[in-house]
């Protein structure tokens, strides 16, 4: 196991921030167990958030079993969803009706791809060739269930701005098809005032979100970190994919975990465990000295032997999802 950089240390770090999935969750796409024990078992002085390109709705497992993100605001739909634990938004930002628009036309140009709007807690398509996939693809990612609005009656919600669009979603059948989409956008719109007004990210196969320029989970987490009167450097930021690097550039502690893909932890200051290993609560319970087994006996606190009896005994009459 490699040792910490010098600066992974208890004293200075005070927030954590990490990616959902691929990175907090595993495989499965489910918390398991020992990292919940971890992350409830932080500090009380450090702060815990998310930062998924994903809609708050998604995350609201992971929200009933880490009691720690109920005091601070969260990041969703890549930086451009900013909202409390009540749901009430921090600050967001939306695509211009222009640019969803011709994304809309564009769209409707090929048989093999399909694009997918999210707009705040809600997601919506025009296209009824995908239900089935969609489907699979929002109870695999735990996303509400995709509206299905006519294409017409989309683009007439979006010319008299009643449906306000955070970002869009290419949907392609294979994972080549995403460049092909983003070599396409950047020729349809080259020479226009369009070209520079959005941008595109991958964060999963067969996938490319079209966001505001300029917004990324970087950005939102500077926002927070001034809000809160903290400084980047005091966060450790966890990431897997490509919408994490530059939240991962930003913070002066980051993480790739060790199925990330090899440019992300070229950028990563420390490359932990993978999500399947419990990498984040691995690298957490070094820098804290939390017993990932008994969060309450860490190694530099003492706790008298009788409350490892009391804490299985808690164990055994609640059962171990509790932490």
């Amino acid at each position: 196991m490699d040792p910490l950089p010098s600066n992974f240390t208890a004293d200075n770090i005070k927030l954590v921030v990490t990616d959902v999935d691929g990175t907090l969750l595993g495989p499965d796409h489910q918390l398991s167990d020992r990292t919940a024990r971890v992350l409830n078992a932080l500090p009380s002085h450090v702060r815990f958030m998310l930062a998924t390109g994903k809609t708050k709705w998604s995350t609201r497992d992971i929200y009933k079993r880490v009691d720690r993100l109920q005091d601070n605001p969260s990041i969703f739909l890549n930086g451009l969803f900013v909202v409390h634990p009540d749901g009430t938004p921090v600050f967001q930002t939306t695509l211009s009706p222009k640019i969803v628009l011709e994304m809309l036309d564009y769209s409707t140009s090929g048989a093999d791809r399909f694009v997918i709007l999210y707009c705040g807690e809600r997601i919506v398509g025009s296209s009824f060739n995908w239900v089935q996939h969609l489907a699979d693809l929002t109870q695999l990612y735990h996303e509400p269930i995709c509206e299905k609005i006519e294409h017409e009656d989309l683009k007439k919600m979006i010319q008299d701005t009643s449906l306000a669009v955070h970002k869009m979603i290419f949907l392609t059948e294979k994972d080549s098809g995403v460049e092909v989409v983003r070599q396409d956008l950047r020729q349809r719109f080259e020479g226009t005032e369009m070209s520079g007004a959005y941008d595109s990210v991958q964060a999963v196969p067969q996938m490319l979100e079209i966001v505001p320029m300029g917004t990324s989970k970087a950005v939102a987490l500077e926002n927070i970190c001034r809000e809160l009167n903290l400084s980047p450097d005091q966060a450790i930021a966890f990431g897997d994919g490509e919408n994490d690097i530059t939240m991962l550039k930003l913070a002066g502690c980051s993480v790739a975990v060790g199925n990330a893909k090899p440019f992300v932890k070229s950028v990563a200051k420390y490359v932990g465990k993978s999500n399947g290993e419990d990498g984040l609560a691995d690298v957490l319970s070094r820098i804290f000295s939390i017993n990932p087994t008994n969060p309450f006996r860490t190694r530099k606190l003492f706790v008298p032997r009788c409350f490892d009896a009391l804490y299985e005994n808690y164990i055994r009459l609640n059962g171990r999802n509790v932490l």
